[in-house]
């Protein structure tokens, strides 16, 4: 069951325009909050490695201009995930993970042959032998493809959000 106090401080999130002034201060208000809440969610923070990195990019590299391809729209996400029955704290900490996700990476164009209803996004593949590279993993289901458009081969220490600049490259 979800914490009814833990529910209202993230309403209130959406009560001031200043945390929906741009695609950056949203991504930082939802950051702030899992922050401050961190001892709500202690055994769902410590498995979800996508949030942890998430919570600690350099949003210096990021101008977030996949965010409205994504599906956010700063007007209507009081409306998209302010006015959710949650039910439980873990599916709230999942819906912030998967908006942060969607602000912060961007679109690849391509169709997941995996599921074949997922988006592609671009990464950054971190390889537990220290090797990284870019690549491309689908938003639905997690398939990760190397820049050649081959599944990824080895064991992946991490995949972070590539920035526009290294999608350029």
């Amino acid at each position: 069951m979800i914490n009814r106090r833990l529910e209202k401080s993230f309403r209130d999130i959406f009560a001031s325009k200043d945390n929906l002034a741009s695609y950056k201060a949203y991504y930082i208000a939802l950051c702030n909050w899992v922050i401050r809440n961190e001892k709500m969610f202690a055994d769902a923070l410590k498995k979800e490695e996508k949030l942890q990195t998430l919570l600690h990019l350099n949003l210096d590299d990021y101008e977030m201009s996949g965010a409205q391809e994504n599906g956010i729209l700063l007007t209507n996400e009081e409306e998209r995930i302010g006015k959710i029955d949650f039910g439980k704290n873990e599916c709230l900490l999942d819906v912030i993970t998967d908006t942060l996700w969607d602000i912060i990476t961007v679109p690849a164009d391509i169709i997941s042959d995996c599921c074949g209803q997922g988006d592609m996004r671009y990464v950054k593949i971190h390889y537990q032998e220290g090797d990284s590279e870019p690549g491309v993993e689908c938003a639905e289901c997690g398939r990760l493809l190397d820049k050649q458009g081959k599944e990824v081969v080895g064991i992946v220490k991490e995949c972070f959000p590539a920035g526009e600049k290294d999608v350029k490259r």
